[in-house]
């Protein structure tokens, strides 16, 4: 097994004693600046209802998403699944699979 005594201190080979310096001033003016701002705003998403006549249209709809997110599309699973509860409120399912 070798030795990683030649290695030398790998938490600190960044900090030479060149960097240390420019760190510390780079630091203190950030500090002795007045920093303001409101940051990143956050734009949440409405809910989206999904209105539907017929029960055609639900699995319609579904099947669509099922093949989006076999496709790779992570951002379909809570509409199937909300689709899976409506078609089992409607009496059309037992039981919810597990997607």
């Amino acid at each position: 097994m070798e030795s990683l005594s030649g290695i030398g201190n790998i938490n600190t080979r960044n900090r030479t004693p060149k960097k240390v310096p420019l760190i510390r001033t780079a630091r203190n003016r950030i500090a002795a600046e007045d920093i303001s701002g409101s940051g990143l705003f956050v734009q949440l998403q409405k809910h989206n209802l999904v209105y539907w006549n017929d029960p055609n249209e639900l699995v319609c709809r579904l099947r669509l998403l099922i093949a989006s997110k076999a496709a790779g599309n992570k951002g379909v699973s809570n509409e199937i699944l909300s689709i899976f509860e409506e078609l089992q409120e409607a009496g059309l399912m037992k039981r919810i699979p597990n997607v």
